[in-house]
């Protein structure tokens, strides 16, 4: 049985990721599945989420918009593992989601992640930069 963990920003779409988390417990129940769901509750706190939880989980679902998907994208790859990427798209803009065809209903998304057929599961290259900003002496690294 594949475990699947929800990462929630619960402020994104100005509180629809905190609004989903009844349905999400009743779906998962509903259809008995392994699922954890924890809360970010800072800004990056899905990152570490993402990058602690990696090697727990099959599958890892972000709840919110196209920053929380930037979060635990960068999280599952600086953990290093091939674990699956999900999103449920809650925030105000889901960019993201509407270049990968998901369906609009909250119920729909959830049916078709834990359906999920690996025949199915579209692949999708990520590059990494890694900026050095020489006058203050900042590194940053960027995944995208």
């Amino acid at each position: 049985m594949k475990k699947f963990l929800y990462i929630v920003n619960p402020i994104s779409g100005k509180g629809r990721g905190k609004k989903v988390i009844p349905q999400i417990h009743k779906f998962c129940k509903n259809i008995n599945v392994d699922y954890t769901l924890i809360e970010s509750e800072y800004k990056t706190h899905a990152i570490e989420l993402a990058k602690n939880n990696s090697d727990k989980f099959d599958v890892i679902i972000a709840v919110g918009g196209d920053g929380t998907v930037n979060e635990v994208v960068n999280g599952i790859l600086t953990g290093n593992n091939q674990t699956i990427f999900g999103v449920l798209p809650v925030g105000s803009g889901n960019d993201f989601t509407k270049n990968i065809n998901l369906p609009k209903s909250i119920k729909d998304v959830i049916s078709v992640i834990h359906n999920l057929d690996l025949q199915e599961i579209m692949v999708s290259d990520v590059g990494f930069i890694s900026l050095e900003e020489s006058e203050n002496g900042l590194k940053r690294n960027i995944i995208l």
